[in-house]
Formats: structure tokens, C-alpha cells, sequence
């Protein structure tokens, strides 16, 4: 027959339809309301009829940008220079100026507008950080005149020396188009939330192999986060400082390493070689005590160190892999769902240069950053199983030990059990306090079957006389131990009358003899003195108890 279903359950699962079925009813009958658009106002690209000039000198005419100076160009002015257009976007107008670790001047007909200076103090030469976005506005007799801007780059990276086209119209829409970006951000902050989650929650577990992995899994979710964040244009919304987001970016790049390969080491089962990486990692965050060494001495910035430090990346990770591949292959470890996992990031990353081979351009490198979630998803979940086989491993462990120190028959702790806390009461570190001790026997004559009955109404008996505190087990056939903590003496002899007689005024097909004794840590007495007299004084009650059945059968 099949099981009737609860008919609450039926009318909520009645009800979450109505209510979905509602809300998709509402959300189609609301989209036919016709708005405006956040960004509806034009906006012109300035990208060509540039001259361009090297410390003064013409090096290029009628340009288009995005152009590129020629290197070295620390210490050297790069300038641009182009007529504004007779038309202006709009009455509101506004230039926005995009510069990347260089000061920048803005001048109309030879009048300066606006000015981006390095900082007085800190590092001795300045530093501007990445893509930077400048806003000035000008005015409406703004129109034909000569727009000049001058860069004064602080590194030799291969990005600096690029200038991009400046745009032109109202501060709203330009903002709206640098917000173009947002997944970056989504996803940066995103991978910066699970990362910290997972630094942050083991901590409230035991030390071992699950804890760790875990917390590098959160490290290197943190790592990829910082730097998805801080490639965003987007972030200057919220961060207007440029060069404290492009920080996120060095040291996710020079602790990505150590943070990877820690976490495969704890992870996976792998071979001598794939460990020796741990070494080779420590040189990642060595380098980037040395860059910031240098960029405090003036002598080259982190910039300058941006594709030597990717390339060592690339061949770091390229050799990590190699050997992950042939371990693998050498049936020593499964390393299966961490190949997967990078093998989806290396996809992904050959899609997005497959992109910008064929010209295809996003307004942000979502399909990278899918990788990245992918790949986190399933390393997060390698994680996942690792804790759950502990878990399991753990339980087990309790299931088995329980069987160890329980009695089969009536549930309580066995005679095992009895001699384990024995051994913890009587050691010298203890803190045990005073402790009472009920010694009882059942006097049964009814047989094997008839005993197992009585031993177990016994028990269920015994308990809910007992106070909740008390440690009750049993310790051969028909012999009970009971330890009562913060009990009086007066207060224990009362609880053993109790017992007794209990049991004969219930006339049981069993009768039980009680001894007992009061251990006071402060006398200084052996405890297995106590357990001694208490045994002694229920082994003669029993004795009592029996002549006088005797006795009566006599008569």
C-alpha cells in the first residue's frame, strides 16, 4: 500500500506554485513599461588628426590613437596634441583622459586645465598605478582649440607609453561607459567573498589536511580575486586612488605561486618532486620584497618587473603542471578534478587570445573569469569531499568506540568503560570532586531469559531514579556501578535507601542489594578504597538479603 502524503505538504507545494506562477505573471505584464536609458547621451572618440612629440621633438603626424612612443621613456615628456571639434557632444561637456603610471597635464591653446602629480612623499619615484580615469571639463568656447595632453611616464613596462583615445560628452555617460566593466567587478569581489570565507571558517576547525586545504583553497580564491578586481576599470567608481588597487594585483601575482602548490601538496597525494615546488614557490614572495626594496630606492617600480615576474609565473606553472600530468599518469595520485579544474582555466585563457587574434574585443574578459569560477567550483568541491571523508572517517571511528564501551544488552557504559574512568578519577592531574559511588547487585532467580528482562527493567528503572549528572554502568552479569557527582553523604545514604526500596515495595521478580561510599578528594584517599568499601557493604546486604529469602521459604 503506498504512503499517503501529508496533506500540509500537498497544499504548500500548492501554494509555491500559485506564488511562482504570480511572480512570472508580474514580471511579464511590468516589462512592457518603457523607459529611458541610463546612458542616452552621445559621447565622441578623439581618435585622430594627433601629433605626437618626444621631449618636444615631432616624432609622428595625423596619428591615430591608441599610439604607441617608442621606449625607453622614464624621464621623457610624451606629448599629443589635436583641434577639438567645432561641435561639442553636449552643453555639459566633459573630457575624459585615460593615463596609466604617468603624470598627466591637460592644456587648451596652451592654458593649463587640469594637472595629475605624483605624491610629495613615499616612494622616491612616483607611482600612478594602472588604468587611470581623468575627468575635466570644459567649457562650450572650448570648440577648435588645440587640446594638448603630456605624459610623464614612471616605468618602462611594456603598457606605458600607450596613449588611448580621449573621449568627449557628459560626465554620467563616460562614467556608464567605464561601468561597462562590471562583471570584472562582479566577479572580483565575488572570488574575493568565497575566498575570505574560506580562510575565515576553518579556523574553527581542528588542525589536519581538511583544515589546510580549505584555507589555501580560500588563499588562492582571494589571490584570483584581487587580481579580476583590480584589472576592472570599474573599481576606479569606487576606488579613486589608482595605485592602491594595482598593489591587489602584485601580490596576488607573487603569492599565487605558494598559495597553488601549498594547496596541491595538502590536497593530493603526490611525489617528492611535485613537494620540492614548495621550495621553488618561496622565491615569489622573496621577489616581491625585493621589487618593493627597489621601487623605494628609486631604482625601477613593480611595473618594471610586470612581465619578467609573468614570464617565471608562466614557466612555474607550466613545470607544476607537467609534473601533476606525469604523476598522474604514473597512477601515484588522482589528480583528476585538479587537471579538469585547470584544464577549464587554460581553455578559457586560449578562447579570450583567440578573441584578440581575431579582433574581437568584450568590454571585459568574462569568459576568463568563468574559467576562474569553474575552476574554483571544482577545486572547492575536491575540498568538500576531503572534510566529508573525514567527517565520515570521524563518525565511524565514534560508532565503533561507542560499541567498545556500551553494553549491548542495556545501553549503559561497560565494564571497558568502567575501568576507563576509573583510571581518570584515580589519576593525578583529576579534577574530579567529590563523587558518590552506589555498588548494586540483582538478586535474580528466574533464569537466563527471565534475567535479561529483569537486568533491562532494572536499567530503565534505575535511570529515572538516579539525578541527570550520574554515571551509571554496567560492570559484569548482574552488577551495576553508579557515580553521583557534588552529592552529601547524608544525601547519598538516602538515595541508596531509596533504591532499595524501590525495588522490594515494586515486588519485582528481582531484589537489589545497594553498598555505597562518599569520595572526598580533599582526604586524600585512594579512590579504589572507596569502590572497595562500597562493594563490601552491598556484597553483605546481598548476603543479609538472601538468608532472609531463605528464611522465609522456611517458613
Amino acid at each position: 500500500m503506498k504512503n499517503k502524503q501529508n496533506p500540509f505538504k500537498q497544499i504548500q507545494y500548492i501554494l509555491f506554485f500559485l506564488v511562482l506562477l504570480m511572480f512570472s505573471l508580474a514580471l511579464y505584464l511590468d516589462s512592457f513599461l518603457q523607459v529611458e536609458p541610463l546612458n542616452n547621451e552621445h559621447t565622441v572618440a578623439l581618435d585622430h588628426g594627433w601629433d605626437a612629440y618626444l621631449d618636444g621633438v615631432l616624432v609622428a603626424k595625423g596619428v591615430s590613437l591608441p599610439y604607441a612612443f617608442p621606449k625607453p621613456l622614464v624621464g621623457k615628456t610624451c606629448t599629443v596634441t589635436t583641434i577639438l571639434p567645432p561641435v561639442l557632444p553636449n552643453t555639459n561637456t566633459c573630457l575624459n583622459v585615460e593615463s596609466s603610471m604617468a603624470a598627466l597635464d591637460v592644456s587648451l591653446d596652451g592654458e593649463m586645465l587640469y594637472s595629475l602629480e605624483g605624491p610629495s612623499k613615499g616612494w622616491a619615484r612616483p607611482v600612478f598605478g594602472g588604468n587611470f580615469a581623468n575627468f575635466i571639463r570644459i567649457s562650450d568656447e572650448a570648440k577648435g582649440k588645440r587640446l594638448t595632453l603630456d605624459y610623464r611616464f614612471t616605468s618602462n613596462t611594456p603598457f606605458a607609453g600607450s596613449i588611448k583615445a580621449p573621449l568627449l560628452g557628459s560626465k554620467s555617460s563616460l562614467m556608464l561607459l567605464k561601468h561597462a566593466q562590471w562583471p570584472s567587478l562582479v566577479f572580483g569581489y565575488t572570488l574575493l567573498f568565497v575566498g575570505f570565507v574560506c580562510i575565515l571558517v576553518p579556523l574553527g576547525m581542528h588542525k589536519g589536511r581538511e583544515r589546510d586545504s580549505f584555507m589555501y583553497f580560500g588563499w588562492l580564491m582571494a589571490s584570483m580575486g584581487a587580481w579580476v578586481f583590480s584589472q576592472s576599470s570599474s573599481k576606479l567608481l569606487f576606488i579613486r586612488n589608482p595605485a592602491l588597487p594595482m598593489n591587489l594585483s602584485f601580490i596576488a601575482l607573487y603569492l599565487l605561486p605558494i598559495f597553488l602548490v601549498n594547496y596541491v601538496c595538502v590536497s593530493y597525494t603526490v611525489g617528492k618532486p611535485v613537494r620540492m615546488m614548495q621550495k621553488a614557490a618561496l622565491l615569489f614572495p622573496l621577489a616581491y620584497v625585493a621589487g618593493g626594496i627597489l621601487q623605494l630606492l628609486g631604482i625601477l617600480q613593480y611595473t618594471d618587473l610586470l612581465v619578467i615576474s609573468g614570464l617565471f609565473l608562466g614557466i612555474f606553472l607550466l613545470v607544476l603542471l607537467g609534473m601533476l600530468i606525469a604523476c598522474h599518469l604514473r597512477a601515484r595520485a588522482n589528480l583528476m578534478s585538479f587537471l579538469i579544474a585547470m584544464g577549464f582555466l587554460l581553455v578559457t585563457i586560449l578562447v579570450e587570445e583567440m578573441l584578440l587574434i581575431f579582433n574581437i574585443k568584450l568590454n571585459s574578459p568574462v569568459l576568463l573569469h568563468l574559467g576562474m569560477s569553474v575552476s574554483g567550483a571544482i577545486l572547492f568541491f575536491h575540498s568538500a569531499k576531503i572534510l566529508n571523508d573525514k567527517t565520515r572517517s570521524i563518525l565511524k571511528e565514534q560508532v565503533l568506540l561507542s560499541m567498545a564501551y556500551t553494553d549491548s544488552l542495556t545501553g549503559l557504559s561497560n565494564r571497558s568503560a568502567y575501568d576507563k574512568r576509573i583510571d581518570e578519577i584515580s589519576s593525578p592531574s583529576s579534577k574530579t570532586g567529590v563523587l558518590g559511588v552506589l555498588m548494586m547487585d540483582i538478586n535474580d532467580t528466574k533464569g537466563h531469559k527471565a534475567g535479561d528482562l529483569a537486568l533491562q527493567d532494572f536499567t530503565a528503572s534505575l535511570l529515572k531514579l538516579l539525578p541527570e549528572m550520574a554515571e551509571l554502568f554496567r560492570i559484569g552479569g548482574d552488577e551495576f556501578v553508579a557515580f553521583i557527582p557534588t552529592i552529601t553523604d547524608n544525601q547519598l545514604e538516602k538515595l541508596a535507601n531509596t533504591i532499595t526500596e524501590f525495588f522490594k515495595n515494586k515486588k519485582k521478580i528481582y531484589t537489589v542489594a545497594v553498598g555505597w561510599d562518599l569520595y572526598i578528594p580533599k582526604k586524600k584517599e585512594r579512590f579504589m578504597n572507596i569502590i572497595h568499601r562500597a562493594d563490601s557493604t552491598m556484597y553483605l546486604k546481598k548476603t543479609k538479603m538472601k538468608q532472609e529469602m531463605a528464611g522465609n521459604l522456611d517458613s
